[in-house]
């Protein structure tokens, strides 16, 4: 049965004892009322995180009664599916180990949305009792919560999670002085993959905007922000806490949705004392056809303040799946020209080979490849911006493919061309070790690698989707720079 997950956001509430009545739950793994407990480490429930709640405009999130506030957490927990399919019901157990009261439980979860592929998500709210709101800032850093998730059967019997600590009474302990801050190790039950990004938005703290991969209609997003971009609420505190944040934005073209902001702002203290950006990653809904980001930070007395392109939003365009991509030539020649045309321009059929020769004399030496999408490239003689391509290459001895950047060379009809400098890719080129591995064929230096053409996030060779070609460079073995500088 696939696992699924489920997440628990819980408002925890620690501190001093009101006149308000709490009710005291059984200690984990001392037995209950209905039935016995017992440890879990077969990941049937998992505590994966825990951290400050915050408020919509970023200060951290209190609930407050009968005149008394404390201070609310979040915590994360997962459930395999098989567990919720038997009627278990997540919940937590916590508590103060310095106060005077016992054991809380905390229960009624609330199935929300924004799960990853195959989990489910929940959202728990406890009653109160805990740490009261708004002491100073050496009670705040000295207070401690101790928590352990579990899973209740329909019986009353108790399964608690101890597969990241294996001990039957090793609960977790959070303090104050590290923002009340867990996160499990990735390692600890991983279950299903999260799902993959399409494509990732880098926003720099040098002002530089980037995008890898590609962006699609029901496709994933990710976003990393630099919070220096938006540095005006660094230091907004109140009572030793941040009371700031940085959001990201997304508008979905063209219904105009704009979906859940998200806090891209990670904190390794109370104060936020040394923010550090914190990748987000939206969900794009099927038919998007571009997207529009911006980010807004504000706090407690510091206003509010955007980084948005001067008011035009950053804008993303889809990329749509391309009718075809073929006309891969490659020219190596001491004539030069156009770089993909001319007599010396010959069809790629399995292999592209450069050597001695094209390293000292060809004046021209690329790759290049046509891209035909219907309703991009027929529209004009400028870039395309709807279309992602790149040279895709894994290097005999490695892995992990590399990727290559490609130049828009021009439109051939319907077509827009893409080259590649095989000279850029030389690992063998003058002055420079090379950063491929490389092997001694008979009288050669040899490096060789299986390339593609991507495009739109799909591989294509020579003879249609999924082909390939090889590439094959070599060199003399005796180079007297290479050896006194390069590794062996």
């Amino acid at each position: 049965m696939q696992a699924r997950v489920l997440v628990v956001v819980a408002f925890l509430i620690i501190g001093c004892a009101t006149e308000t009545a709490i009710e005291a739950a059984p200690a984990p793994l001392l037995g209950s009322a209905d039935g016995s407990d017992a440890a879990d480490r077969a990941c049937a429930v998992v505590l994966r995180s825990v951290g400050r709640a915050r408020e919509v405009d970023g200060r951290p999130a209190t609930l407050c009664r009968d005149g008394l506030c404390w201070i609310a957490l979040e915590a994360t927990i997962d459930v395999a599916d098989v567990a919720i399919t038997d009627g278990g019901t997540p919940e937590v157990l916590f508590r103060d180990p310095d106060g005077p009261l016992g054991w809380i439980a905390a229960s009624e979860p609330t199935p929300v949305e924004g799960a990853a592929g195959g989990f489910a998500r929940f959202v728990v709210r406890l009653a109160e009792g805990g740490i009261r709101d708004g002491l100073s800032s050496g009670a705040l850093s000295r207070a401690q919560l101790e928590l352990v998730a579990y899973l209740r059967a329909p019986s009353g019997s108790r399964i608690f999670d101890h597969n990241e600590r294996p001990g039957d009474l090793d609960n977790l302990t959070v303090s104050g002085a590290d923002a009340f801050a867990f996160d499990a190790d990735v390692a600890v039950c991983p279950g299903e993959s999260a799902r993959p990004v399409d494509a990732v938005a880098t926003f720099d703290a040098a002002w530089n905007v980037s995008l890898e991969g590609s962006v699609r209609a029901g496709g994933a997003l990710a976003v990393d922000y630099a919070p220096e971009r938006l540095s005006q609420c660094f230091g907004d505190t109140y009572m030793s806490n941040a009371t700031w944040d940085t959001l990201a934005w997304l508008r979905v073209l063209p219904s105009g949705e704009v979906l859940p902001y998200q806090s891209v702002i990670a904190c390794d203290d109370l104060r936020c004392s040394d923010p550090r950006g914190e990748r987000v990653v939206f969900e794009l809904p099927e038919g998007t056809e571009a997207v529009e980001l911006w980010f807004s930070t504000s706090g407690r007395s510091c206003g509010v303040h955007y980084d948005s392109n001067f008011g035009r939003n950053y804008r993303f365009e889809v990329t749509r799946p391309v009718g075809w991509v073929g006309g891969f030539v490659s020219k190596i020649s001491r004539a030069g020209g156009a770089p993909c045309e001319g007599y010396d321009a010959s069809n790629i059929g399995g292999s592209v080979g450069y050597g001695t020769w094209a390293r000292q004399r060809a004046i021209s030496s690329h790759i290049c490849f046509r891209v035909w999408s219907e309703g991009v490239t027929d529209l004009g003689h400028a870039e395309p911006a709807a279309v992602s391509a790149r040279l895709v290459c894994t290097w005999d001895g490695e892995t992990e493919p590399r990727r290559h950047g490609v130049t828009f060379d021009g439109q051939v009809g319907n077509d827009a061309r893409y080259r590649s400098s095989l000279a850029g890719l030389d690992p063998f080129r003058p002055y420079r070790c090379p950063e491929m591995p490389t092997r001694r064929e008979g009288s050669y230096e040899v490096a060789g690698a299986t390339c593609v053409a991507e495009v739109n996030g799909a591989d294509f060779g020579p003879t249609g989707p999924g082909s390939s070609f090889r590439l094959t460079y070599s060199d003399y073995p005796d180079n007297a720079w290479r050896a006194a500088n390069c590794a062996p």
